[in-house]
């Protein structure tokens, strides 16, 4: 497949019946052993609170973004772009969105983790404010230690 614009593209929630093309997006995303089967798909998409937008060029699934409530921070869960629109924005403009339905829903923090080697969405993170926390040692099932980056969501509506 040919390079598509990113105006070709539109948003909404995540529904159940994204999963198997979370879990197909996942799988090109991710190495087999850190990709997500559909089961934790749905634990992302019924956690009261969670935060989770698609991309669709079409009807296909080619960007996805979820995020969960913990006690008073977000927490990234995963951020899947489709190799064919890598470096087009996607994976900012799909932070953008639920960075400010985090900040709207009243959490001043996000958190995520990233694998340490990861330099692409290390910078990607850094750029959009993230700040490396501290490490976890052989946190993936791959054994690659993660990087704990949070940011402090200021910046978006009513003074966050």
């Amino acid at each position: 497949m040919g390079r598509s614009s990113i105006a070709e593209l539109t948003f909404r929630a995540a529904v159940r019946k994204d999963i198997p093309d979370l879990v197909a997006l996942d799988h090109i995303c991710f190495p087999e052993e850190l990709a997500y089967d559909g089961r934790v798909f749905e634990d992302i998409l019924d956690w009261r609170g969670s935060w989770h937008i698609v991309a669709l060029h079409g009807e296909r699934v080619v960007g996805f973004v979820a995020a969960v409530p913990y006690d008073r921070f977000a927490h990234f869960i995963t951020l899947d772009i489709h190799p064919d629109f890598r470096r087009m924005g996607l994976g900012n403009m799909l932070m953008d969105a639920a960075e400010r339905m985090i900040a709207e829903d009243g959490f001043k923090i996000a958190v995520l983790e990233v694998e340490s080697d990861n330099e692409a969405a290390i910078a990607l993170y850094k750029k959009r404010g993230y700040t490396i926390r501290g490490m976890l040692k052989g946190y993936y099932a791959n054994g690659k230690d993660a990087y704990v980056m949070s940011k402090v969501l200021s910046d978006y509506g009513d003074g966050l």
